[in-house]
């Protein structure tokens, strides 16, 4: 059987077996769903006892609207998806993002420095997690022209969060590009949820002691102040205005762990700025059935960024401003916004062939207009469909033949109720990038089946893909890395029998190796080809689960690698000036000796030091780069499997999940190439338990991530080791709540946490917290 005809016989093999009970209308399931919520919000709004049969039901209930563009419940989502709720988000320790989204089963979080984290579903996140789509109500913060998400750029923050779903696995087929990997959707609160005005501060401490480098502790502090107010039944708005200080973390030092004796170059830590506004404006009609969001914001940051190019210092007043206005009429939304990104920044490992740092700018829009509706087709389908147009404008210094694209996408998913135990779930994309050559069309098929209402087998497959960033077609820069090549233990070898001091050597070759970073025009987008079988359900009234089997199938992963190299023939300016002692040593050293003693090679050197890059490659496998591009590998797989629990009883809350990502399979690459293949950490495990004894509240956390490897930092190669990271946190809700100050510690026990092989080291974190609502 052909892989295309898989989605066809699950749905067959299904229908065959699956019991033909009667058949209800997708309108009468989408009611009887609404009914309960707007029965369990009445509830809560008017304080009444939640009646035992909504308590059984609360898992199954959750609404999520980032698999499908529409509300539905956990239970008939067609993905993996997770959903971190507002107990969740009050009580954990940290008030970063990264920290929040860690808690979500499949996901890797790398924190690389005090402003910098990358997050990737399924994989392994670098410096840059390329394909992991991340929304703020449905608006993308993807930076195009460098294929990433600057976190610390997001005007909103852990809390002003109502919830963050976490969609694991490609969802390529509604939300387009880039949502490869998977997709978090960070959701706000609306300003009719929590009136009033509420000033925040927090001051933290953090050890920076690592060994070999005795650091003071560092300190971080933030304040915020936020208004919401209620202006008539029609008119509600929230603003909110912040700033954060962040100290440098500790960097790492000495030789990379697992890297054949390569140490760390020497780049110092960063402090960073971050200050951010953020407003919403809510109309509603008077009978609800329409209303008007507007929306806008800016945050700014300075620090390090890191990237396969080695770390950027980020200058202050690198900003991200944002504007957005939607109409939303039941089902309807249409909407526009804007991206605004200005970046001042120089580099700090790579410098230009002169050994100075590049100064450079980027300046980039990006300007969308979307419409999405939901309609009821006949008894049974329930039709979601819309689509987008979008403009990227882009000035670049490292990318000075490039001045952005445009794209236009298509959607359409059609929720088929086959019977009440039975539905089918046909999508697909279609997107066409300027920069490609043809349309990319992204398909999904997932069948569900519901053995009981609370719980829900599914089947998927479906096509994903990651178009190149703007850098990756069109980054052109000359750059230099410094280099130390050190052939005395070779020389050595030639008198085995002798103790040759080092002053009778040549000194190590201290060189500024120079090179040309380039993109490609002829890259072709990253595509995934992805197969899950899944359940969730709700084990009893106070417990939820899911498990996930994943295989995804990514071909023409995009890669930055060396593409051409120096030689004897041809070597770089300065080199045979560098290479002179070793030159002079070999020469006298084939005079003393007996003639054809040494390989042809080695004399080489002898006569001209250019020879000596040849010889590097014959004795070391050394091959010094001229050109570094992007292209597309073949084959990589990745599998893996989830499992989940969330529990909520009374006074106590909690979850507990575990990922397992095999390591990944390569086919079609040279054995140089997959050496640079990175390896996600295999086990992951995720518990918490939040408790509330009015007035206190408590919060602790256990995170464990087991080594992984990374390869997207230069020719940095390394591994990190396995952690655990213990987090707890206390809170006291005093004066009918306007009052509430609380301790939050991070990583209690002090390791030394190192989450990328060239990221800073993390260690305890204590965040006192004093929040006063007026």
């Amino acid at each position: 059987m052909r892989r295309t005809d898989l989605p066809t016989a699950l749905a067959v093999f299904i229908l065959g077996v699956a019991p033909a009970l009667f058949v209800p209308t997708a309108r009468a399931f989408q009611q009887q769903e609404a009914e309960a919520r707007e029965e369990q919000e009445e509830q809560e709004r008017t304080g009444e006892e939640s009646s035992p049969a909504l308590e059984d039901l609360r898992f199954e209930e959750t609404v999520v609207v980032s698999a499908s563009r529409i509300e539905q419940e956990i239970v008939n989502a067609p993905a993996a998806i997770a959903v971190l709720d507002t107990d969740l988000i009050e009580n954990q320790a940290s008030d970063s993002l990264g920290d929040l989204i860690r808690q979500a089963p499949g996901v890797s979080v790398t924190q690389l420095s005090n402003r910098d984290i990358s997050v990737q579903s399924r994989g392994t996140a670098g410096t840059l997690a390329t394909s992991q789509l991340v929304l703020v109500d449905g608006r993308s913060v993807y930076q195009d022209f460098f294929g990433f998400v600057a976190w610390d750029l997001i005007s909103v923050g852990v809390d002003d969060l109502d919830r963050v779903e976490v969609v694991n696995g490609p969802s390529s087929a509604v939300w387009g590009a880039n949502a490869m990997s998977g997709v978090v959707n960070l959701i706000t609160r609306s300003p009719r949820d929590n009136p009033g005005t509420t000033l925040d501060f927090r001051f933290g401490m953090f050890d920076r002691n690592v060994p070999g480098r005795d650091m003071d502790p560092g300190t971080n502090f933030t304040t915020t102040l936020t208004h919401s107010q209620i202006l008539s039944d029609t008119l509600a708005y929230r603003l909110k205005v912040g700033y954060a200080a962040y100290d440098a973390f500790a960097r790492p030092h000495g030789e990379i762990p697992d890297s054949d004796g390569v140490a760390y170059p020497g780049v110092e830590p960063l402090d960073s700025r971050n200050p951010k506004v953020d407003f919403r404006l809510d109309w509603d009609a008077p009978d609800r059935s329409s209303g008007l969001r507007f929306t806008g914001g800016y945050a700014s940051s300075s620090g390090m960024l890191h990237s396969g190019l080695g770390p950027f210092e980020i200058q202050p007043g690198t900003f991200m401003g944002y504007g957005r206005v939607q109409y939303l009429r039941g089902n309807m939304e249409i909407g526009a916004f804007l991206n605004s990104t200005r970046a001042e920044y120089n580099t700090l490992l790579t410098l230009d062939p002169q050994g100075q740092s590049i100064f450079s700018h980027m300046d980039s829009d990006t300007y969308d207009f979307s419409f999405r509706d939901t309609r009821f087709l006949g008894d049974r389908n329930i039709l979601t469909y819309g689509g987008n147009l979008r403009l990227i404008t882009m000035d670049f210094g490292l990318a000075p033949l490039g001045d952005g694209r445009n794209e236009q996408g298509f959607f359409v998913n059609d929720e088929i109720f086959l019977n009440d135990r039975l539905r089918l779930i046909l999508g697909a994309r279609a997107d066409r990038i300027s920069t490609l050559n043809e349309f990319e069309i992204s398909p999904r098929t997932t069948v569900i089946v519901k053995p009981t209402p609370r719980h829900s087998l599914r089947a998927s497959w479906n096509r994903a893909y990651r178009a190149p960033s703007l850098s990756n077609t069109f980054l052109h820069a000359t750059v230099s890395t410094e280099i130390e090549i050190d052939l005395r233990p070779a020389f050595r070898s030639f008198f085995p029998t002798l103790r040759v001091p080092d002053s009778a050597l040549p000194a190590p070759v201290q060189y500024r190796l120079p090179f040309t970073a380039t993109g490609s025009d002829i890259l072709e987008p990253e595509r995934l080809t992805a197969y899950e079988i899944g359940w969730s359900g709700a084990i009893t009234d106070w417990l939820g689960a899911s498990a996930a089997w994943y295989r995804n199938d990514r071909r023409g992963g995009i890669d930055f690698t060396d593409s051409a190299f120096w030689s004897g023939a041809d070597p770089p300016e300065g080199w045979r000036e560098a290479a002179t002692e070793v030159s002079d040593f070999v020469a006298a050293l084939g005079a003393v000796l007996p003639a054809g003693m040494l390989p042809a090679s080695v004399e080489a050197v002898g006569q001209d030091p250019a020879y000596l890059i040849d010889l590097l490659a014959v004795l070391a496998d050394v091959y010094l780069p001229r050109t570094l591009t992007y292209v597309n590998r073949d084959l990589l797989r990745q599998s893996g499997v989830e499992l989940g629990l969330n529990a909520r009883r009374g006074r106590y809350s909690g979850y507990l999940n575990y990922s397992w990502q095999a390591a990944p399979v390569a086919e079609g690459f040279e054995a140089d190439d997959i050496e640079e293949i990175a390896s996600a950490p295999p086990h992951r495990i995720n518990a918490g338990l939040t408790a509330d004894f009015d007035p206190v509240e408590i919060g602790a956390s256990v995170n464990y991530s087991d080594s992984a490897e990374f390869t997207d930092v230069l020719w940095f190669i390394g591994w990190t080791e396995p952690y655990t990271m213990v987090n707890g946190s206390i809170s006291l809700n005093l004066m009918e709540g306007r009052v509430r100050p609380s301790l939050r510690v991070v990583n209690l026990l002090n390791q030394n946490i190192q989450q990328h092989i060239f990221g800073d080291i993390l260690k305890r974190q204590i965040i006192g917290q004093l929040r006063y609502r007026f």
